[in-house]
């Protein structure tokens, strides 16, 4: 397999003009494992925020309400960790507002394809738009699409399972902020 693809980028790198030396070079840049400067904080405090509305869905005897509280801990990943208190809580509040939003519009339009397609499109244009003002960090918009199709992909339910599911979203925002607040609590002793 290996020998292959060395073949077939050969061959790609002399229609080119590129020696074997020079696609040698191309590829052991391209596999090379780099050092991450990120700090190792953030895969912990993901996982943190995600373990514990599992927890407490298989404890109170309802998964279903763990693994929707846990979609919310993909809020970890927006969390600056550096910058002050202040804009520590606004980046989390302004998270918080729009994880529930799409998540409720998702959940409000799939009762139609054909509108849930067009709502859809519409949200995902004001989330990228929101996200280029405020100009977050990446993944920017992705994680917000994301939680928006995973609402819309659910089969329309009764308006009480609706407000039941947002309400499970808002407990995992709820306990993902709790966590990453004792994060900061502690970081900063």
């Amino acid at each position: 397999m290996r020998v292959e693809i060395e073949k077939d980028i050969w061959l790609l790198g002399r229609e080119n003009g590129m020696t074997k030396k020079d696609i040698k070079k191309i590829l052991i840049e391209i596999l090379k494992l780099k050092e991450v400067k990120a700090t190792k904080d953030l895969p912990l405090l993901a996982s943190l925020a995600m373990a514990v509305p599992i927890l407490i869905g298989l404890l109170s005897n309802n998964l279903k309400l763990g693994i929707t509280a846990s979609l919310a801990a993909i809020m970890v990943v927006y969390f600056p960790l550096e910058g002050s208190f202040s804009e520590r809580i606004l980046m989390l509040i302004g998270c918080s507002f729009g994880f529930i939003s799409v998540y409720t519009i998702g959940l409000i339009f799939s009762f139609n394809r054909i509108i849930s397609v067009t709502v859809f499109g519409i949200t995902v244009g004001i989330i990228h738009w929101t996200v280029s003002h405020f100009k977050l960090k990446p993944p920017k918009d992705f994680f917000f699409i994301m939680l928006c199709s995973t609402a819309i992909s659910i089969p329309h339910q009764a308006i009480s399972k609706i407000a039941e599911n947002i309400g499970y979203l808002t407990f995992g925002i709820l306990s993902t902020c709790l966590t990453i607040s004792n994060y900061i609590l502690i970081k900063n002793v």
